[in-house]
């Protein structure tokens, strides 16, 4: 917990944060050193995810404390609602705003560098032949003079790049309207601000930031890489063949996303999957929860601990792995009656099994009253040999159910 710790405290010193914020946060991460006994479980629920309570019974206590620890880590750092947003220095700082344009109306398929400190970058596509960036600076008097540019704007090639020549006691966000063409590579860097991007194409989109969010709407690539820390990731309406989404305390939702594969990554939050085609899934989390709905996918792994997976409405002609672990958590997906083959292994090593599926064959059902259960079961007249779903669910301190 100490690089949290530090960077709190650097927050503070640099008023980003208030005292009360700062406070909380401590105590969040105070929670996650030394858990609470007793913690109702609550979450946060995206629009496209219903609220739901939940009461467990003893042997779900964990999954009741890491998650609530995993929501108020996630919770305390959306409240500070964007670092970028509000980011404002206070005493004798000065604002310049700079508005540049540039013609790449001659290149096809040009690329974007564009780097903001302590600020927002937010992207627009244009029905003109130009690139145009409204660049606002908020800066310390005596850092830079009126006479002498804050930035470096050029192109290089095919690729215009914006970077600002001082990254301490100064905040520049961008404001950009592209014109619309298929790019070829998207670069967004910033700190302590949020990236929000829509309705564009490229070949390749990297966004990286720390302690804000990051929004990719209504975008077409090959390849997305989205990185943040202590801010969420939402990637919506969107189409590329890869899709990696990294960040730490906040939340990641994906939700109707058209893909080849998708990677992603967060700790102490939870993740939410909804209405996704794709090849392969894997989505892997702590101390939170992870919620898939309306998957189509050839492999699915969704990985926790401490808290609960859901899985349900899932193409089971189309998948051919699913695997659900957890730790201190429940499982639960409801799938329908497939017409390929299946062959279900599960295992808890305290909690109940329900396989609710018709016309299986069980090899093993191991259900004891206390203690390890497992049950290894198929479709009637399985053949290995043959096109089929393998369905691995396993967890400790919780119930699996399947149905």
């Amino acid at each position: 917990m100490k690089e949290e710790k530090m960077m709190i405290l650097s927050m503070l010193e640099e008023g980003k944060i208030t005292s009360e914020e700062a406070i909380k946060l401590m105590e969040a991460l105070e929670d996650m050193e030394i858990p609470r006994e007793h913690n109702e479980f609550k979450e946060e629920k995206d629009n496209r995810f219903k609220d739901r309570k939940f009461s467990k019974p003893i042997f779900n206590t964990l999954e009741d404390i890491g998650t609530d620890i995993g929501n108020a880590l996630s919770t305390m750092f959306d409240s500070l609602k964007d670092m970028g947003n509000s980011f404002s220095f206070m005493g004798n700082y000065e604002t310049i705003t700079t508005d540049l344009d540039m013609d790449i109306s001659h290149i096809e398929n040009p690329s974007l560098d564009l780097k903001a400190v302590n600020g927002n970058i937010r992207l627009r596509s244009n029905d003109e032949d130009k690139l145009f960036i409204k660049s606002t600076c908020q800066y310390k008097n005596g850092i830079i003079s009126q006479n002498e540019p804050y930035f470096d704007f050029y192109m290089d090639g095919d690729k215009v790049i914006f970077t600002p020549k001082y990254n301490s006691n100064i905040s520049i966000k961008l404001d950009v309207s592209l014109p619309e063409k298929h790019y070829n590579e998207i670069i967004l860097n910033s700190s302590n601000g949020k990236i929000d991007i829509e309705e564009l194409s490229m070949h390749t989109l990297r966004c990286t930031t720390t302690n804000s969010s990051i929004d990719v709407v209504e975008i077409n690539s090959n390849e997305i890489d989205l990185t943040t820390k202590n801010g969420r990731i939402e990637c919506r309406d969107t189409s590329s063949d890869i899709i990696k989404a990294a960040t730490t305390n906040s939340n990641i939702f994906l939700m109707d996303v058209h893909c080849s594969e998708i990677d992603a990554k967060t700790a102490n939050a939870k993740i939410g999957i909804n209405d996704i085609d794709a090849q392969k899934i894997i989505c892997k989390t702590s101390n939170a929860s992870i919620e898939a709905e309306d998957i189509t996918c050839d492999i699915i792994h969704l990985i926790t601990s401490n808290g609960k997976i859901t899985c349900d409405d899932i193409d089971v002609d189309r998948a051919k792995e699913i695997k659900l672990m957890t730790s201190n958590g429940s499982i639960s997906s409801e799938i329908y009656e497939a017409n390929n083959d299946s062959y279900f292994d599960l295992e808890t090593s305290m909690g109940n099994i329900t396989l609710d599926i018709p016309n299986i064959v069980y090899k093993l059902n191991k259900q004891a009253n206390l203690g390890f259960k497992k049950i290894i079961a198929h479709s009637v007249n399985f053949d290995e040999n043959r096109e089929h779903l393998n369905f691995i669910a396993s967890t400790s301190n919780g119930s699996i159910k399947i149905y």
